[in-house]
C-alpha cells in the first residue's frame, strides 16, 4: 500500500489550493475531479511518502478525455498547466 500526498495549486487568487493525502492499495488506481475554469493557472503536485516500491503513475485528463500529462513509476511528480477549456479535470493515481 503506498501513501501519496497530492496538492493541486489553482493560480485564482492567493493562497487557492487542495491538498489530499490518501492510501493506495496494491494495484488500485484512484481517481479526482477538479471543475476548473479555462484560463486558470494550475500545478498537480505528488508525492510517495511511504510504501510499495516508492513508485506511482499519473494522469491528467481534460474536459474532452484529451491526456495533458501521463507518468509512469515516479516517488514525485509536478505538472503546470494552464486550463485551455471550461470544465472538469480528472486526475488519477495508479499503482497497478
Amino acid at each position: 500500500m503506498l501513501v501519496l500526498l497530492v496538492l493541486l495549486l489553482l493560480v485564482l487568487g492567493p493562497g487557492v489550493a487542495s491538498e489530499i493525502t490518501l492510501e493506495l492499495p496494491d494495484n488500485a488506481k484512484q481517481c479526482f475531479y477538479e471543475d476548473i475554469m479555462q484560463g486558470t493557472k494550475c500545478t498537480l503536485e505528488f508525492q510517495v511518502i511511504t510504501g510499495g516500491h516508492y513508485d506511482v503513475g499519473c494522469r491528467l485528463e481534460d474536459p474532452d478525455v484529451n491526456v495533458l500529462h501521463k507518468e509512469m513509476k515516479k516517488q514525485y511528480d509536478s505538472f503546470t498547466f494552464t486550463a485551455s477549456k471550461n470544465g472538469t479535470y480528472k486526475f488519477c493515481f495508479s499503482n497497478e
